[in-house]
């Protein structure tokens, strides 16, 4: 089989955007006061070992080389004492491209009109949603383990809701 590839024209990376893309990042580890404007960060227990592989979601990656996007994870969690086995850092678009994250959350009953703007999206943030055009949220993630968690979040932060994952585009 023929080895087919992508050609993709690499942008050197400024001072000030690796330097604002380590900020997003230590925000959400935890060594500096979060945002809530950083990635989505889904870290992957590999079965029976202590590793853990992770898929960074956010759009600030958008224009940034793959190596680049890895080697300023890898930075991040070094600097908090944890190595991932594998980094992966990627917009919300290309998550779904690559199928990387196939579990979508869904609202199946209940009025979200009866929450103040503030609290959806703080529960949502909570939850790891993803702020998509029209300004809702979506809530994909890797694994079903990951879908249950998010639909407990959700259901507790905004009563009266109910939620539902499905693997897919449904």
């Amino acid at each position: 089989m023929p080895v087919i590839r992508e050609r993709v024209e690499r942008r050197p990376l400024t001072d000030e955007k690796r330097d604002a893309l380590r900020r997003g990042l230590s925000a959400e580890l935890g060594s500096a006061p979060a945002t809530g404007e950083g990635p989505v960060l889904f870290e992957i227990p590999i079965d029976g070992t202590e590793q853990f592989d992770v898929i960074a979601v956010w759009g600030d990656w958008d224009g940034v080389h793959a190596n680049d996007r890895a080697a300023i994870l890898l930075d991040a969690y070094r600097a908090t004492g944890r190595e991932p086995s594998l980094v992966m850092g990627v917009t919300s678009d290309e998550a779904k491209d690559r199928g990387l994250l196939p579990w979508r959350v869904r609202l199946i009953d209940g009025d979200l009109n009866g929450f103040p703007a503030e609290r959806i999206t703080e529960v949502s943030r909570k939850a790891g949603g993803f702020l998509v055009r029209d300004g809702r949220y979506e809530f994909r993630v890797p694994t079903e383990r990951l879908a249950t968690e998010v639909i407990s979040v959700l259901q507790q932060g905004l009563p009266g809701t109910q939620w539902f994952a499905s693997v897919g585009l449904l």
